[in-house]
């Protein structure tokens, strides 16, 4: 599982580290990635699962600034013996803003921030 994570990793920053006009920088450029993240526990009968998807898309506002937004879905299930206990579904609205640094050539860091709103109900079933 690593090994697929870390080879869709490189993927995603081969597939945005494209070279644009080197005057206007990454200014107008389009990036659209996500977030995904998948976790289970297990211990004396019970049986947590975490997953989390969120789509984000952006553009450059300046040649190193991009601005976007990421709107998804987290599911949070708590399993026992004798059924499911509780079940929690999230929805996830995420503004960002990023800044990209120019290491060489075509490679960039950025640094994010961003406010994560999230909204849902938890579902108490035993």
């Amino acid at each position: 599982m690593k090994k697929i994570v870390t080879l869709v990793s490189i993927v995603l920053i081969s597939l945005t580290a494209k070279a644009q006009d080197s005057s206007q920088g990454l200014k107008g450029a389009w990036f659209a990635t996500s977030q995904f993240g998948y976790q289970q526990t297990k211990n004396e009968g019970n049986k947590n699962t975490n997953l989390s998807v969120i789509p984000v898309v952006g553009t450059f506002v300046t040649p190193s600034v991009a601005v976007g937004a990421g709107v998804g879905y987290i599911n949070i299930k708590a399993d026992t013996d004798a059924g499911t206990a509780a079940k929690t579904d999230l929805i996830v609205v995420q503004p960002l803003i990023r800044k990209y640094w120019n290491v060489a050539g075509s490679l960039y860091f950025f640094g994010q921030a961003a406010i994560p709103v999230i909204t849902g109900k938890e579902k108490r079933v035993s």
